[in-house]
């Protein structure tokens, strides 16, 4: 259970799994949790009497922490309405969706009774970082840490959290100060050691790993660490092992099932590793860098419906990652979405107004598949405008810029050749038609004259010149002039 899905499951009493890690924070988030307000009653009535006792223990032990804490409150209203925040959340949870505003007032109303109860603005905090309200969040871990400077959870997830924003120094200040103020703060060790292995230094990572474990010798996340660093280190062997034993401890651990499908990737078994990276997203679909690495694996193999569905569920769980968008806009390139790939690159640059990259890819989009070549490039030049002088001249948006402008001089001339073209046709096309008018003004004209006569006819019968007709059958022949008589 993550430091953000801890649960308070009575008055008094904390979850001890509660160590918190960036891992954590990272993925859903959830408020710590009240089981019922029976306690709240009992607690209640119980400051009536000459030695007023908390509703189970006095002080109950986070062995994770290995502090002591004070319980939760004594107020009974303030436990009722932790107790309505707990049941309105689950309630929630079981309909999917963000947290509604309706389940951090029940929290709100919780620290009205009693300003003190710092679990209550721990989960104000939880839920402002689900809703992407950072400063909120950071300001109710802050109050929360005020109250009860041993609730280290809190710690752990504001350090995370000031790493989220940028703030590194104040994160690694803050798990320092945790560590110093309690040796046997496992997450805080974990979180100094990733940062340590995010900076390159893997001896130092191993050292707070192995503290770690020192302290709590099944901790997950140590041997989540030392597996990662011995990954870095390509010592896949130590890597794997260490994976391995953190697996022995929790067999379905889903991120220590992504450590493991990254090191059969490195061990160049790409059907065993993929497998294992699936099965870890179908385990925790929250693990987006399992998503990512899945996707980027898709796309080497020309598999662009099967990256789009990985970057389209990224994107759902996390709708300001930006280069998810990017790969998400080349999947659907790859699949000849074009429209939708146009439509999710310029929502990007509508997001971000300040970012390069989505020009470039426009004007790829536009070059090579739509022939929108004056588009493709306005993109490039506003890339490379973007990009400034830190922009290398053997960049290809510099050689493409080259390439869409003799387009778009080839495709000029062609317009032109086309226009010349269609105009002599034209002209053709009225010359024939003049033509074909003529003849038939000229056919017209002739069918209204009559017939001359021809020369060579016979004169018809009556006329001057024409011959006698023939006797009929049966006539005395004509006697010829001059013939005598028998």
């Amino acid at each position: 259970m993550s430091a953000n899905q801890c649960l308070a499951m009575a008055a008094t009493l904390l979850l001890v799994s509660c160590g918190g890690s960036k891992e954590a924070v990272k993925e859903d988030p959830k408020p710590v949790e009240e089981k019922d307000a029976a306690a709240a009653k009992k607690a209640d009535e119980s400051k009536k009497k000459d030695e007023p006792k908390p509703a189970e223990k006095t002080i109950e032990e986070d062995v994770t922490a290995g502090t002591k804490r004070p319980p939760v409150s004594r107020n009974a209203d303030a436990l009722a309405a932790f107790a309505e925040g707990g049941k309105a959340y689950k309630a929630q949870e079981s309909k999917g969706g963000p947290v509604a505003d309706a389940v951090a007032q029940h929290y709100q109303a919780a620290i009205k009774a009693d300003e003190k109860m710092a679990v209550a603005y721990y989960n104000l905090a939880v839920i402002a970082e689900t809703k992407g309200a950072l400063d909120e969040a950071e300001a109710n871990y802050r109050q929360a840490l005020s109250k009860d400077a041993t609730l280290e959870f809190a710690a752990n997830n504001l350090g995370a959290l000031l790493e989220r924003k940028g703030a590194q120094d104040q994160a690694r200040k803050l798990f320092l100060a945790v560590v110093d103020k309690n040796p046997r703060a496992v997450a805080a060790r974990v979180r100094l050691g990733e940062m340590e292995l995010a900076g390159g230094d893997y001896g130092e990572s191993l050292t707070y790993a192995r503290g770690a474990l020192a302290h709590d010798p099944r901790s997950l996340p140590a041997y989540r660490l030392l597996s990662r660093t011995y990954l870095a280190q390509k010592q896949t062997s130590l890597a794997k092992l260490m994976a391995l034993r953190g697996l022995k401890i929790d067999p379905n651990d889903p991120q220590m099932t992504v450590i493991m499908g990254e090191i059969l990737l490195a061990e160049k078994d790409q059907a065993a590793g993929l497998a294992t990276l699936r099965k870890a997203v179908d385990a925790d679909g929250s693990l987006l860098k399992a998503r990512y690495q899945l996707a980027v694996a898709a796309m080497d193999v020309r598999d662009f419906a099967g990256a789009a569905e990985q970057y389209e569920e990224i994107l759902r769980r996390d709708p300001t990652a930006i280069t998810a968008q990017y790969n998400l806009a080349m999947a659907y390139q790859g699949q000849g979405r074009f429209v939708q790939a146009k439509e999710l690159l310029q929502s990007a640059l509508k997001a971000h107004p300040e970012a390069a990259e989505p020009h470039y890819l426009l004007a790829d989009l536009y070059m090579r598949h739509m022939n929108q070549y004056v588009d493709a490039k306005k993109e490039l030049k506003d890339f490379i405008k973007k990009k400034g002088s830190g922009l290398s001249s053997k960049h290809p948006a510099v050689q493409m810029l080259q390439q869409v402008d003799d387009m778009i001089k080839s495709e000029e001339e062609s317009k032109k050749q086309m226009e010349l073209l269609k105009k002599q046709e034209e002209e053709q096309m009225k010359a024939q038609q003049a033509e074909e008018a003529a003849a038939a003004a000229a056919a017209a004209k002739a069918a209204e004259q009559p017939a001359a006569a021809d020369p060579n006819a016979a004169p018809k019968e009556g006329e001057a010149g024409a011959k006698p007709a023939p006797a009929g059958e049966g006539a005395a022949p004509t006697e010829k002039p001059g013939s005598s008589g028998p």
